[in-house]
């Protein structure tokens, strides 16, 4: 809790971007690419781009793999 109120991070919104990438990876997977280097690429997406909705970032990613 104390890391959480000194970055000022949200647990929604942790949980939410979880959620989110977890499902990018998912629908990644079930296209055929590896676990391994889709959650590189989804990571990459997610650090610059927060606020992309899934459907943005599994374009984005697909773009990248």
């Amino acid at each position: 809790d104390k890391i959480l109120k000194s970055y000022e991070i949200n647990d929604e919104l942790l949980t939410t971007d979880n959620t989110i990438k977890n499902e990018a990876l998912s629908a990644l997977e079930v296209l055929g690419f590896s676990r391994k280097s889709t959650e590189k690429v989804l990571q990459k997406i997610l650090v610059k781009n927060p606020e992309l909705s899934l459907e943005e970032i599994i374009k984005q990613a697909l773009k990248n793999l």
